[in-house]
């Protein structure tokens, strides 16, 4: 089933001071997409991803763990890397990461 996200019924909830995300998708089992928004001099801790972890920066500068990245570039993390996310900037970028495997 298509679902479509309008920008004028988007919702944001803060997570951690100055940091917002709006849900797009999430699975049941984890994992999902989403659309991050950091206030300039935020962080977001530590945290890994089972599953890895896509991002596109939409906006802004930051740093994902040791490494700067401005509007238009991308990353990836592997499965359980750990990473934080320091605003250089006011910060949007989208991620999204696979469900985790169901146990049977």
């Amino acid at each position: 089933m298509a679902k479509y996200f309008e920008v004028k019924n988007r919702t944001w909830k803060e997570i951690y001071s100055g940091v917002f995300v709006s849900d797009l998708h999430r699975y049941p089992t984890g994992g999902g997409a989403a659309l991050f928004r950091l206030n300039a001099g935020t962080n977001m801790p530590v945290h890994d991803h089972s599953t890895g972890e896509h991002g596109y920066l939409i906006a802004g500068t930051g740093i994902f763990g040791d490494q700067t990245l401005n509007v238009g570039d991308a990353f990836w993390m592997d499965c359980g890397e750990s990473h934080d996310v320091h605003a250089i900037t006011e910060l949007v970028f989208f991620a999204t990461s696979l469900p985790k495997p169901q146990v049977i």
